[in-house]
C-alpha cells in the first residue's frame, strides 16, 4: 500500500496489544503514554465518594482523562448518592476527580458509586482518529483488534485471519473509520504481526 500523507502507525505484535508513542512506528505496551491520549465517555463503577473534598475515586480510571471545562458525570446509582448531573471541578490524579457539588452526605464513603463521565461537548478532549486499516505482515488463524484505551476491542474494527498466508492491507472502508474516542492500539493474536495506520485529528 502507499502510505497517505500524514499517516501514522503503531506497529503490533503478536500476542501483545500495543499503543503509538510517536506516530512513526513507535510502540509501547502501555494506553498511558499514546500520543494519542485523550478522553472519552467513561463508564465508571465500583468507584468510592468522599463528600468532605467531593471527590470520587477508582483507582486507575482516571489516568487517560484530560479534564476540560464543561465536563459532566451523571451518577446513576450508588448508596446514599443523589441519581442526576454533577459538573466537573478539576482532575486531581491518574484516580481522583473532584465535582462542583455533592452527590450526597450519605454516600461518604460509600464504594458502589456508578455512573458516567462525559467529556464537554466540542473539547480537545473529543479529538478524532481517523482509522485507515492494518497491514498484516505475519499471517495466522487468529483475529487482529482494534481497542480503545482499556485494550477493548472497537466494534466494526477486528479482522480476522484464516491463515498463515492472509497477509497484506486490509482497509476500512474507502476512507477509513472515524473515531471519536482518543486512543487506539491493536492487539495481534498470537502468530501474527500487523500495523495499524491512522490520521491523528
Amino acid at each position: 500500500m502507499t502510505m497517505p500523507i500524514g499517516a501514522r502507525w503503531v506497529l503490533g505484535v503478536a500476542g501483545a496489544t500495543r499503543y503509538p508513542t510517536n506516530g512513526q512506528g513507535g510502540a509501547t505496551a502501555t494506553a498511558t503514554s499514546s500520543e494519542l491520549v485523550s478522553n472519552k465517555p467513561l463508564a465508571i463503577s465500583t468507584a468510592t465518594w468522599t463528600n468532605a473534598t467531593r471527590t470520587l475515586t477508582k483507582t486507575g480510571l482516571f489516568a487517560e482523562y484530560t479534564y476540560a471545562v464543561g465536563d459532566k458525570v451523571q451518577i446513576a446509582s450508588g448508596t446514599g448518592a443523589t441519581v442526576g448531573e454533577y459538573v466537573v471541578e478539576s482532575r486531581t490524579s491518574a484516580n481522583a476527580i473532584v465535582l462542583q457539588t455533592s452527590i450526597g452526605v450519605g454516600a461518604d464513603g460509600q464504594t458502589d458509586i456508578a455512573g458516567t463521565l462525559t467529556p464537554a461537548a466540542g473539547s480537545a478532549s473529543q479529538r478524532a482518529v481517523t482509522i485507515l486499516g492494518i497491514s498484516v505482515g505475519v499471517g495466522a488463524a487468529v483475529a487482529i483488534d482494534v481497542v480503545d484505551f482499556l485494550g477493548v476491542a472497537i466494534p466494526g474494527l477486528t479482522i480476522t485471519l484464516t491463515a498463515a498466508g492472509d497477509i497484506g492491507w486490509y482497509p476500512f472502508g474507502p476512507s477509513g473509520v472515524v473515531y471519536t474516542g482518543g486512543n487506539v492500539g491493536i492487539k495481534c493474536g498470537a502468530g501474527a504481526t500487523a500495523t495499524l495506520v491512522y490520521l491523528k485529528g
